[in-house]
């Protein structure tokens, strides 16, 4: 089997060689530079992640919209302003060893 493989990959790299020649070296040349661009660009194709898609403007700003409100229900903070004051923060009472207990 792997005599028959080699067999056929010398006759299709002499009917290469034999073609380029009858060819001649400027049509060999110009063969050459649209199979090697060709080439480049389905490898890079290959290669390149796809775009990024663009979120719609409309989606992102409910969605963003949505996300505040849901943080603003869901937290059982008290607020001074912009700042958050959790009541957990105002827990720390000094154990036997001197340490707050978060530490």
């Amino acid at each position: 089997m792997a005599d028959q493989v080699f067999a056929v990959l010398g006759l299709v790299f002499c009917a290469l060689v034999w073609g380029s020649m009858l060819l001649g070296p400027a049509r060999t040349q110009g063969l050459r530079q649209r199979a090697s661009a060709w080439w480049r660009r389905t490898s890079a194709a290959r290669r390149a992640p796809a775009p990024p898609r663009q979120p719609d403007p409309r989606q992102a700003r409910e969605a963003a919209e949505a996300l505040i409100e849901r943080a603003r229900r869901a937290a059982q903070v008290e607020r001074e302003g912009n700042v958050y004051r959790p009541d957990r923060f105002h827990e720390r009472k000094n154990g036997k060893d001197g340490k707050d207990k978060l530490h």
